[in-house]
Formats: structure tokens, sequence, C-alpha cells
């Protein structure tokens, strides 16, 4: 806009001297008609108007004088406007280069405040990152610990299980000594009962005072028999096994005789495998809601009879677990859950 204004004084300057100047022109040519007309009034009156002549002549002189004077101020003043206008030029260009060193300066302030903020920014995403990093080693830390405690655990889990069977297999080959020693004292005992009827036979037929003490003898075998055939019954418990109660030996009355038309998927219980879900099938339970029902009682007939580890049902907490299924299948909580019909 500057510059544009600067071009309009100008081309404004060029035109008044150029009118100037066509002017001064235009002036000079009409002097030079006049002066034509003149020497042509003159040649036709000189005879008649040489003193006229002489006047006008001085009086053009005064009148091109004048002129000269004129043109010569009307230069002087158009100079000292192309002055005045080549110094308020200066002054205009000045100021914008003021202006234009300003807004520079401004510039790169805010250049400089926008750098910063970037580095400032860069700083941040960097201890970001570093902080994510640290907070991924961390993590990464716990959860190597986590796997170390659960790999601690599963090995002392095993070692437990493996500890249980094996002291299951010792109360087993323990119980299955006891049972044949107690068996070989039964045959024994048999063996002296019926030497003891022979004897008291053979007494009795020849009618000898020795009738009392064989009496005495065939009560005590009649005793010795039973309370080894008691012992062989039930064998001494195991220092690993605990004994079971008699309430054990009840039949749960939830059990089926037959297999049902459908049946629960008794795998999705964690510590029943194919295997122990066939024992459960062959004792007549089928479904969530028989386990869900059963007593202390009923899980001990049913560790003693499917030939369970003492205490496994109760670790796994089989009932909590049916529970949570037989709900999740049926979406229904019975508090007995189970009315299911014998056979």
């Amino acid at each position: 806009m500057i510059y544009l204004s600067m071009e309009m004084l100008l081309y404004l300057l060029c035109a008044t001297l150029l009118g100037v100047m066509l002017g001064w022109l235009i002036w000079g040519v009409r002097s030079k008609l006049r002066v034509a007309e003149a020497r042509a009034q003159s040649d036709r009156l000189r005879q008649v108007m040489n003193r006229t002549i002489e006047a006008d002549r001085a009086e053009m002189a005064k009148t091109i004088e004048a002129e000269r004077s004129a043109a010569q101020a009307l230069r002087d003043e158009a100079k000292r406007l192309v002055e005045a206008e080549r110094e308020a030029s200066r002054l205009a260009a000045l100021e914008m280069q003021n202006a234009i060193d300003a807004e520079k300066a401004a510039s790169a302030e805010a250049r400089a405040r926008v750098l910063q903020a970037l580095e400032d920014e860069k700083m941040a995403v960097q201890e970001a990152q570093a902080e994510v990093l640290r907070a991924r080693t961390e993590m990464d830390q716990a959860l190597e610990a986590e796997r170390a405690k659960i790999s601690d655990i599963r090995a002392e889990a095993t070692r437990r299980i493996e500890a249980e069977r094996v002291a299951a297999s010792r109360a087993r080959a323990e119980t299955g000594r006891v049972r044949a020693e107690l068996r070989a004292a039964l045959d024994d005992a048999r063996r002296a009962a019926a030497r003891t009827e022979a004897e008291l036979a053979r007494l009795t037929d020849a009618r000898t005072p020795a009738t009392a003490p064989a009496d005495t003898i065939l009560a005590g075998a009649a005793t010795a028999v039973p309370q080894a055939a008691e012992t062989i019954a039930t064998p001494p418990p195991s220092p690993d096994v605990e004994p079971r109660s008699a309430a054990s030996a009840t039949r749960p009355a939830c059990l089926y005789d037959h297999r049902p038309a459908s049946v629960d998927d008794l795998t999705a219980i964690t510590g029943i495998g194919p295997v122990i879900e066939r024992a459960l099938n062959r004792q007549g339970c089928y479904h969530f809601k028989q386990l869900a029902g059963f007593s202390a009682a009923d899980i001990e007939w049913l560790t003693e009879t499917i030939d369970a580890f003492p205490g496994r049902i109760e670790r796994d907490r089989w009932v909590e677990q049916a529970r949570r299924l037989h709900v999740e299948k049926y979406g229904h909580d019975d508090d007995t859950l189970v009315a299911a019909e014998a056979g």
C-alpha cells in the first residue's frame, strides 16, 4: 500500500512537471506566433509604426523576463515539492523497514517460543516413554515373580499329591497285608475250632469228666472266630488315612439306579476327569444338582466308593462348583437342589 502511494505521488509529480513544460512550450509557441505576427505587422506597418514596434519589443522583453521569472519560480516550487516527496518517501520507507524489522523480531521470538515448546514436549514424551518402559519392566518382573510363585505352588501341589498317592498306596498295601494276616489267623482259628469240636465230640462219646474243660475250649473258639471275622471286615486304619464314620456306608438317596435321558458334563468341575466321571456315573451320579446336594456323610461315602484320595472332594470344592455350574446352566438356585428320584 505504501509503495502504491509512492507511485501515485511520483506520477502526480511527473504529471505536474509535464504540465509545466507543456505550458512553457505552449507559451513559447504563442510567443513565437505573436513575434511572427508582430513582425508581419511591423513589416506591413514598418514605415508607419516604428516607434510602436520598439515599445512593443520593450514590453515583450519585460513580459518574457516576467515569464522567465515565473517559470523559474515554478521550477523551484516543483523541485521543492519533489524534495519533499522524496523525504516523505524516505521516511515512509524507513518506517516500513522498522515495521518489517519489528515483525521479523516478533516472528523470531514466536519461532523461538515454538521451538522451546517443541523441545519441552519432546522431553515430556521421552520422560513418558521412559516411565512406560519402567512400568513395563516392573510389570514383566512382577509377572515373572508370579509365574515363579505359580510354578512353586504347582510343584508343591504336585509334591503333595504324589505324597498322598504314596501314602494311599502304602495304606492299601498295609491294609492288604493286615487282611492277609487276619485271614490266616481266621483260618487258624477255624481249624482250631474244628479240632476243638472233634475233641469235644470224642470226649462226649467217651463220657469222661473232661466235659467242662471241653465246653470252655468250645466257647473260646466260638468267641475267637467272630472276633477274627470282624477284624478282617474292619481292618485297622493306616496312620496316613483318616478313619471314616459308619454313616458313610449309607448310599445317598439322590443317586439314580439307571442312566437318565439327559446328563451334565461332570468334567466341567475342576478335579473330575473322564475316569472319575465314569466312576460317578456307575454310582448313579449324572447331574450337577446331585453333587451340589451332598452332605458330609455323602462325601465320605462317595470318597470310599470311588476310591478317591481322602479330602480331595473338599479341597477341590466339588459341591460349590456343582452348585455354581447348575445355576449357570439352568438359571435358578434351589436350596435343596437335589430332589432327584432314586431309580
